[in-house]
C-alpha cells in the first residue's frame, strides 16, 4: 500500500500575513501608474499632563530658611529667649512676660504663650522671619499677625553666658 502524502491545515500566522481584500477595507479604485505611494507618519503621541497635586506648600527658596538656635534674642525693648522649642518673651512697653512653645515652619515663627502675663497681646503670634544683614526682620504674615513684634530686628546675644539656662 502506498501512503498518502500528509497535508498540513494552514498556521495561523500564514493567515495573518494574507491580504485582506476580500474583507471589504481595501479601495476601490487603484492609483494609476507606477507611482510610489508615500507614506504619512502618524502624529506622535500626547504626552500626558502633569498631574496636579493636590496641594503645593507655600516654600520659601533655601537662602529664605532663617534659623533661629537656641539662645536670647534681643532688640530695642524685646527680649526673646529660645530653648527646646520653648521660648520667653519680655516686652515691658506692651506689659507681656510670656513663655510657652514656638516652632518655625517655611520661614514663619509662631509663638504660642503657655504662662505668664500677656497684656493686650493676642497669642499666638506668627512672624515671617526675613534676613536683614546680621539681623532677623520679623514681619506680620496677615495685617496685625505679628503684634507688637512687627518690624522688629532682633539679634542673638551671642556673649559669653547670654545662653545659659535659668
Amino acid at each position: 500500500m502506498r501512503s498518502r502524502p500528509r497535508i498540513r491545515p494552514p498556521s495561523l500566522a500564514l493567515l495573518l500575513v494574507l491580504p485582506l481584500a476580500s474583507c471589504g477595507d481595501a479601495p476601490e479604485s487603484e492609483p494609476e501608474g507606477d507611482a510610489p505611494q508615500e507614506m504619512v507618519e502618524a502624529p506622535a503621541p500626547a504626552l500626558p499632563e502633569q498631574l496636579p497635586v493636590a496641594r503645593q506648600p507655600s516654600i520659601p527658596p533655601p537662602s529664605a530658611h532663617i534659623a533661629l538656635n537656641p539662645g536670647v534674642y534681643q532688640a530695642d525693648g524685646i527680649t526673646l529667649g529660645l530653648s527646646a522649642l520653648r521660648f520667653e518673651l519680655e516686652l515691658p512697653a506692651s506689659g507681656v512676660s510670656a513663655e510657652g512653645s514656638y516652632e518655625v515652619i517655611n520661614g514663619v515663627l509662631q509663638l504660642t504663650a503657655t504662662a505668664g502675663e500677656t497684656g493686650d497681646v493676642g497669642f499666638p503670634l506668627e512672624c515671617r522671619l526675613s534676613r536683614a544683614g546680621p539681623s532677623i526682620a520679623l514681619e506680620d504674615t496677615e495685617p496685625g499677625a505679628c503684634g507688637p513684634l512687627a518690624g522688629s530686628l532682633i539679634q542673638r546675644d551671642t556673649r559669653p553666658g547670654a545662653l545659659d539656662a535659668d
